[in-house]
């Protein structure tokens, strides 16, 4: 099964995949008819409410973590480090409601939007950064 999770094979049909060529659609087809797979696991996002520092972002390591590292090469999201925060926030949630696997960037991505919320961290410096 090429090391790929049953819903990663079958992201060409969420709204911002493109089409496969037909090899690659007919491993899909036979993934996504393949009855015996079960789905991976929803990573569960932590509850940051109460607890330290040190300890919310430890949750949120552990979170972040917990997506499957994409061995593809190939994005199941539309990244554009150049278009602002709200495009990656916009990201940040497609990547926690399709829970596929995801590269370095990505990671970086869930982390800036899972941070955003937290009070105790009060810095923000830009930094850029070429994999």
């Amino acid at each position: 099964t090429l090391g790929l999770s049953k819903k990663a094979m079958t992201a060409k049909t969420h709204r911002t995949h493109k089409e496969v060529d037909p090899g690659t659609q007919s491993l899909i087809d036979r993934i996504a008819d393949d009855s015996s797979l079960k789905a991976p696991p929803m990573p569960k996002r932590p509850n940051l409410k109460s607890g330290t520092t040190k300890s919310k972002l430890q949750a949120l390591s552990r979170y972040i973590h917990a997506f499957e590292y994409n061995h593809t090469g190939k994005s199941y999201f539309k990244m554009s480090r150049d278009r602002g925060l709200k495009h990656v926030h916009f990201t940040a949630r497609e990547i926690i409601r399709e829970a596929l696997p995801i590269q370095c960037v990505e990671a970086v991505f869930l982390a800036v939007h899972l941070t955003a919320e937290l009070e105790c961290l009060d810095l923000r410096v830009p930094l850029s950064f070429k994999s």
